[in-house]
């Protein structure tokens, strides 16, 4: 799994597969709403909050989401055909999806950021927590998680070239968690076969 690119190139590369992977991406991908909501009550995902879904690709979190009544969310991703897709499900008033850059967005003023089976494509990690920090409100959480093991989720980055180059190893969470404490007080970490979760409170 190569850390070694280029911000732009890893960027366009990054935008460049999943631009090509969108078509069919929900025939592929499935999600498990049990789980999601697990995650969302232990996390304790509050209602009527202004919400950002970092790299929502098709929108999968977004009806979970849209469940608790947010105030707002903002769903952005790298991939344009991915937005696409997003926008041709859902019409919420509340709901602005759009193609962006995390490390570029400037909205800020969030109770709660998402990246939901997403974290690994995150090339700079010590960027992603400060980029986090600056966007959420005082005491706003921050929730990483993945619906699968951290054992499956690094097999499935590993084979094809395009894949790796756009992966990260993702660590333990005792490990990925030394970069968030430094600005989040971390107070979930689920690390199984089933459940990925690592999520804290903006200092």
């Amino acid at each position: 799994m190569n850390k070694q690119l280029d911000p732009k190139a890893y960027e366009a590369a990054t935008r460049d597969f999943f631009d090509k992977m969108a078509s069919d991406w929900d025939e592929k991908a499935f999600l498990d709403t049990d789980k999601v909501n697990t995650v969302f009550k232990i996390a304790g995902v509050p209602e009527n909050a202004r919400i950002l879904d970092v790299a929502c690709g098709t929108g999968a979190l977004i009806s979970s989401l849209l469940e608790r009544h947010p105030e707002y969310v903002a769903a952005i991703d790298l991939s344009p055909a991915m937005i696409e897709v997003a926008r041709s499900k859902y019409t919420d008033s509340c709901l602005s999806i759009q193609t962006g850059n995390f490390y570029e967005f400037e909205e800020r003023g969030f109770d709660l950021i998402t990246v939901y089976n997403a974290y690994p494509h995150f090339q700079d990690k010590a960027g992603f927590f400060r980029q986090a920090y600056n966007l959420l409100n005082p005491k706003g959480r921050l929730l990483v998680f993945h619906g699968s093991g951290r054992e499956e989720i690094n097999a499935c980055h590993k084979g094809e070239e395009e894949v790796e180059r756009i992966s990260t190893v993702l660590k333990p969470c005792q490990e990925e968690k030394l970069l968030m404490e430094q600005l989040f007080r971390v107070d979930v970490i689920i690390d199984t076969e089933e459940y990925y979760v690592l999520s804290g409170i903006r200092r």
